[in-house]
């Protein structure tokens, strides 16, 4: 290899132990410790690395945000989708119910607000229903991440491979709407029958001892002075047979008492602890002589309600606690509870650094969820107990722009690019979102992450180390044959995307696909489609995927939990892109 391919190898080796150590949001890394260092040390020219950015799949995929989040404000889809939770004959025919329209909708709909406006529904669903919301939210994300694979729009990652394809290859252009569908279809097919079928027998159920409750979280409330319940026993003051919460432990003087006898005499002061469900706080801070012991910073708020809040990966929150990035002052909530996957925080609030996935229980006023979606620091923020009341005007000018979106790009009337951009002028004429919520609808993070792939695609291509690697894969073929070498290919793609983002492993690998395949003298297309549906079917963490990240905290997960369900997936994802990639 030649200097600049040593240097591309070295400064992916960089961006990959700064996403590891996850100090530094994705996107950054991408940009100093890729782009920049190749443009510092001249294997790269400034516009040649930052020429990404302004690529048609960006422009795409933020055109596709705007209309996702069109119908996601409409609230059309969570109606759509809630009609079809009733009592079912088992698990398994809820799980049909769920995973079709969910894959079939993100085929065609940015899949990551299709769970966010979900998963909500589905764990209230299931705790009404006496059932684990653990044996559903990960199918849910799962379904999501099959059905973006079908449709060229589907994902982010295909229309990144598409931009690579047509620069790459210019006399085919970029993929046509239904070009991945050879490979993602069959694909999401198997893998919603295994999902159905395997679920509840790998799936763990996250429980609470004879609550019915599913990774409940822990709350605090002080008894007041002169209150009616100083002086009474628990048993009397109406805490022992709460519906759906129980008192877990009384802190008196410093002292720890659990558990708690219902003949314990309650004194003012003693600050009670209680495990239960969100929609149970209210039960609990209502019963006259108790009040939260985050009363007094809720004082201030004029009107008061109830949110979830699950943190996401590239939030500024991450590896933070809530008093060093100011969480009162700059979101107007207070935080009253933390839950993450595998059980509850117990620790005091101010003093717990926050990870990606923990679901926040916050009390504000009703224009937090306005505030927490120009931050971007949530994956999903849902009032508890609370409707959004669908606008019919809305959820007809959201769902004609999407219809005649999907259209123009799949019968070839207009390129994907166009098609989307013709969709956001719809939405806005119809009224059915404001430019403000379509400025909020671009993440431009994940943008810029998207464009620096792009970028760092490049650089493997001309550095020549595309080549190298291709190579290396035909040193694979002479013992294993070119079904061999495209395996192991497909393979390092699976396991790439688990470290890096899936629109990174895209960039990087879809060049080296589309050598190997000229090598072998196979159709570069068909390669490269195979690697973008492989590089979007991120199973194994919780963080290889935003759906997954979503679901994480609110099914109560442990990081093994998604392997389990998410091996068998990768194996028929793989097999079928090298079954119909090798045939074609």
């Amino acid at each position: 290899m030649n200097n600049d391919a040593w240097v591309t190898v070295a400064v992916l080796a960089m961006m990959m132990a700064g996403l590891a150590t996850g100090f530094i949001r994705a996107p950054w890394v991408a940009v100093t410790a890729a782009l920049m260092g190749l443009v510092l040390t001249g294997v790269l020219e400034p516009g040649q690395a930052f020429a990404g950015i302004a690529d048609d799949a960006v422009i795409t995929i933020g055109a596709l945000l705007i209309l996702a989040r069109s119908l996601q404000l409409a609230g059309g889809v969570n109606v759509l989708l809630s009609r079809l939770l009733g009592p079912g004959a088992s698990e398994r025919h809820v799980l049909g119910r769920l995973v079709v329209p969910v894959t079939f909708l993100s085929a065609l709909i940015n899949n990551t607000p299709i769970v966010a406006t979900l998963a909500p529904t589905v764990r209230q669903w299931a705790l009404d229903h006496k059932l684990s919301p653990s044996r559903f939210l990960i199918p849910v994300s799962f379904a999501a991440i099959l059905g973006g694979a079908v449709t060229t729009i589907g994902t982010s990652t295909n229309l990144v491979v598409s931009g690579m394809v047509a620069r790459q290859l210019p006399e085919g252009g970029p993929f046509g709407f239904f070009e991945v569908t050879r490979v993602g279809l069959p694909a999401a097919i198997i893998g919603g029958i295994v999902l159905v079928v395997l679920a509840p027998r790998l799936l763990p159920e996250r429980t609470v001892e004879d609550e019915g409750i599913s990774v409940p979280y822990e709350f605090h409330a002080r008894v007041e002075p002169g209150g009616r319940v100083a002086g009474s026993s628990v048993s009397d003051a109406g805490l022992r047979n709460l519906s759906g919460v129980y008192l877990a432990r009384l802190e008196r003087s410093h002292t720890a008492i659990a558990p708690v006898s219902p003949d314990e005499v309650l004194r003012e002061g003693d600050v009670l602890t209680f495990v239960g469900r969100v929609d149970q706080v209210r039960d609990v801070t209502a019963i006259p002589g108790l009040v939260s012991t985050e009363h007094e910073h809720t004082e201030t708020l004029s009107t008061e309600r109830y949110y979830e809040a699950v943190v996401g990966p590239s939030s500024r929150l991450v590896g933070h606690t809530l008093k060093d990035v100011g969480f009162r002052s700059d979101y107007g909530a207070v935080v009253l509870a933390i839950r993450r996957s595998g059980g509850r925080v117990e620790a005091k609030l101010g003093t717990v650094r926050l990870r990606s996935g923990d679901v926040l229980l916050l009390l504000s006023d009703r224009g937090f969820g306005a505030r927490a979606a120009t931050s971007h620091d949530f994956v999903l923020v849902s009032a508890a107990g609370d409707h959004r009341d669908v606008s019919r005007r809305a959820v007809v000018g959201s769902s004609v722009a999407m219809v005649v979106t999907v259209l123009l790009a799949a019968t070839g009337i207009a390129p994907v690019v166009n098609s989307a951009l013709i969709g956001v002028v719809i939405v806005a004429v119809s009224g059915a979102m404001t430019a403000n919520d379509a400025l909020d609808a671009l993440d431009l993070e994940v943008l810029l992450l998207i464009g620096a792939s792009l970028g760092l695609g490049a650089a493997v291509e001309q550095t020549g180390l595309a080549g190298q690697l291709s190579l290396a894969l035909e040193s694979v073929g002479g013992v294993l044959g070119a079904l061999g070498s495209l395996a192991v290919l497909l393979v390092a793609t699976a396991l790439l995307t688990e470290i890096l983002s899936n629109q990174a492993t895209a960039a990087i690998l879809a060049p080296v696909a589309i050598t190997l395949a000229v090598a072998n003298g196979a159709d570069p297309r068909a390669y490269a489609v195979a690697v973008a549906v492989v590089a979007s079917a991120s199973f194994l963490t919780p963080l290889g995927y935003p759906t997954n990240t979503l679901v994480y905290g609110l099914g109560g997960y442990r990081y093994g939990d998604y392997w389990r369900l998410g091996l068998p997936l990768n194996l028929v994802v793989i097999t079928t892109a090298l079954v119909v990639t090798g045939a074609a």
